[in-house]
């Protein structure tokens, strides 16, 4: 009965070693399992990095089961001896501990450029005189409980003056073009994310957060906070549309009109 039991827990690690490798494969019938497909052409490497830290992540998991399964299917053999206790191994410290240094140290190593390409290298145009400088912010991003306020640039193209377009719980954005957001909390800490564009950051009080994203025209999709902010956190949920630089210009006159002098949209 005890190898019985040894033969049922190893199918704990099998299954959800299987199961990530068959979402992560596309393999049927978990195919479509996995991460929504990447909708942002700037953040390619992260998908690689994601499917390579689960792979391995199912692998050392399945050979912990295969370890655990193989002691308690030995230790139930008759006349084994009982297993000897001791306080102390050098070796096993020092390989308990290396090991997962090395293994951190190459998960700093491997994340880096995507971490880069996230969070460093920020889109950069072409200035006068042909100076390089980054892409000035196009929506200011206002998280609060329990809602999402978007303060858009206005015609004078810079957010945070008196003819910004704001649209509660409704991000408008063009298409073709790199979309720069400042992130901000009226509150508490929030998490801006969005699966498909690869997107997920946290809003701390008092520090202003940058993140930039790049998708196509027609592509809409929810936004949600996914960090717990309160009772109502459930209700934090927005819509992101993206549309022709065209038509983001034309959501921007008519919002612009609708809000009157002081700038606020007055829907």
């Amino acid at each position: 009965m005890n190898r019985l039991w040894s033969l049922l827990f190893l199918l704990v690690p099998l299954g959800a070693t299987g199961s990530v490798v068959m979402a992560a494969l596309n393999i049927p019938p978990l195919d479509g399992m996995w991460v929504p497909a990447n909708q942002n052409p700037g953040e390619t490497r992260i998908d690689s990095l994601v499917v390579t830290l689960h792979l391995v992540s199912a692998v050392v998991m399945m050979g912990t089961g295969l370890v655990l399964a193989g002691i308690m299917w030995t230790g139930t053999r008759p006349g084994i001896q009982r297993a000897q206790y001791f306080t102390h191994h050098a070796g096993l410290e020092i390989l308990w501990s290396v090991v997962p240094a090395a293994i951190l140290l190459w998960l700093a190593i491997s994340q880096y450029a995507a971490w880069s390409d996230m969070r460093l290298e920020r889109p950069v145009v072409q200035g006068p005189g042909g100076v390089r400088q980054d892409v000035p912010p196009l929506i200011r991003v206002y998280a609060q409980r329990f809602a999402w306020e978007f303060h858009h640039a206005g015609a004078d193209g810079s957010v945070g003056t008196a003819d910004d377009v704001i649209a509660l719980n409704e991000l408008v954005v063009p298409a073709g073009q790199d979309v720069v957001m400042e992130m901000l909390s009226r509150d508490v800490i929030h998490n801006f994310c969005v699966p498909s564009l690869r997107l997920k950051q946290d809003i701390v009080p008092g520090l202003k957060q940058l993140v930039w994203f790049r998708t196509h025209a027609g592509y809409s999709t929810d936004i949600v906070c996914t960090e717990l902010c309160g009772w109502g956190h459930y209700l934090m949920q927005a819509r992101l549309r993206c549309v022709s630089p065209e038509e983001y210009g034309a959501w921007i006159r008519e919002h612009s009109l609708a809000a009157g002098p002081g700038g606020e949209d007055a829907r």
